[in-house]
């Protein structure tokens, strides 16, 4: 059924004139989505050809879950070290460090083991067994392994540290 509405004398087919307002809008969203897609697989063509590199961009992080508090991290070609807080409200017992996928040997204050009081810092310096490349960017997944009482239960604080290579 066609609608005829008379306008001022003329006639004018309503179902006409929403048939071109559909059209309208089916050809603006057909040609910004071209539009749209084209330029990201631009970006993803230049990255992926190594023009653009996104680690560049990335900002150097250290977090750690748990309670620990990281205050400063330095990566080397051969060591990574860590400034944490102990932010439980409570002294620490036994605590070491272990990089995950690495077999180098960490020492926090330097001992094997330490026991760390309540707000104060303690360093954590960890030898890497491979050698990295002086500026780039390295990600590293850090154990702390800690207990709260002197002969108790082991509480792991997993921390993330990503920065450039010094």
């Amino acid at each position: 059924m066609i609608k005829i509405l008379l306008l001022n004398g003329k006639r004018i087919n309503i179902e006409g004139i929403k048939g071109k307002r559909s059209q309208a809008a089916l050809e603006f969203m057909t040609t910004y989505g071209w539009a749209i897609m084209i330029i990201m697989l631009s970006i993803a063509t230049i990255s992926y050809f190594g023009f653009i590199k996104p680690q560049s961009v990335l900002p150097d992080k250290c977090i750690f879950s748990n309670g620990m508090i990281c205050q400063d991290s330095l990566i080397t070609s051969s060591s990574l070290n860590l400034s944490i807080i102990n932010g439980l409200g409570r002294t620490v017992y036994n605590v070491q460090a272990v990089i995950d996928g690495d077999s180098g040997k960490c020492t926090v204050d330097g001992l094997d083991f330490a026991t760390v009081s309540p707000d104060s810092a303690m360093r954590v310096d960890c030898e890497l067994d491979k050698r990295l490349q002086p500026g780039q960017k390295s990600k590293f997944k850090v154990f702390l392994n800690f207990t709260k009482t002197p002969t108790g239960y082991t509480h792991i604080s997993i921390g993330e540290v990503y920065g450039s290579i010094i």
